[in-house]
Order: C-alpha cells, then structure tokens, then sequence
C-alpha cells in the first residue's frame, strides 16, 4: 500500500485525527500523565532524557511530540519554579499496591521494590513528593 493509501485508511495511527475524549497536551501536563494512546511510545524512553530526543537523530517534531504526549515519563508536568513551589503529596493517591503517600515515609521511594513496576514507583515519586523526601 502506497503512503497516500496508509494515510487515508488510518486517520488515528497516523495522527490526522485523535479519537474522542483524548487528552489536550496541556491537559496531560496538568494531569502529571502520559497519554493512554501512547504508553508503548512513551515507556521507551523512561529513564532517558527526553531533551536529547534530537542529539540523538530524531526530528524535532519527534521531539515535540515526545514532551508533548509523555510529560509524565518525560518529567515535562511542572516547569522548575512550579515543581519547588509543589513538594505536597497528591491527596487520596493510592499506588498499585494500593498503599498511601504516606505508608512511603522513611522508605526509598528511587529504589524498585517487589510488586512494583518502573511506572508505578514513577508515579510515587511524582505523586508523594513531600513523604518521599
């Protein structure tokens, strides 16, 4: 099949349009999480530097689209000043082990501990900032 052929038989895979109820970019940074879409896109590059998507060869749209959709894996949700002026844990957050911010007090909350995914210790880091330290 040719790329014109592609393009108009999958509108959604190629990004022509976005299904429905699918998060705004500013949405998602305000959220603190990536897009649901996009979680094999986005969980290639946990633990890498997102801002050296383009050092790396990739096109700055890549790079665009990278911050954009995976702010969370990407540590895009809060610019600098913001992130400073929130170190409170995320009211009601319960991990996948359905344990509280406050059940990490005085635990590494950097370490991987057993029944925990990288995403899941991510999301205790982004979410109980002031229990983990």
């Amino acid at each position: 099949a040719g790329l014109l052929e592609v393009q108009e038989n999958c509108l959604l895979s190629c990004g022509i349009c976005q299904p429905k109820g699918r998060s705004t970019a500013a949405e998602l940074k305000e959220a603190c999480e990536d897009d649901e879409y996009s979680t094999d896109f986005c969980s290639k590059w946990l633990g890498l530097k997102c801002d050296s998507a383009t050092d790396l060869g990739y096109s700055d749209d890549y790079a665009t689209d990278l911050i954009s959709l995976c702010p969370f894996t990407c540590g895009k949700c809060l610019d600098a000043e913001e992130e400073e002026a929130t170190c409170n844990d995320t009211a009601n957050f319960r991990d996948e082990q359905n344990y509280t911010c406050q059940d990490w007090v005085g635990l590494s909350c950097t370490s991987l501990y057993m029944g925990y995914s990288e995403l899941g210790m991510l999301d205790i880091q982004s979410k109980c900032r002031e229990s983990c330290g």
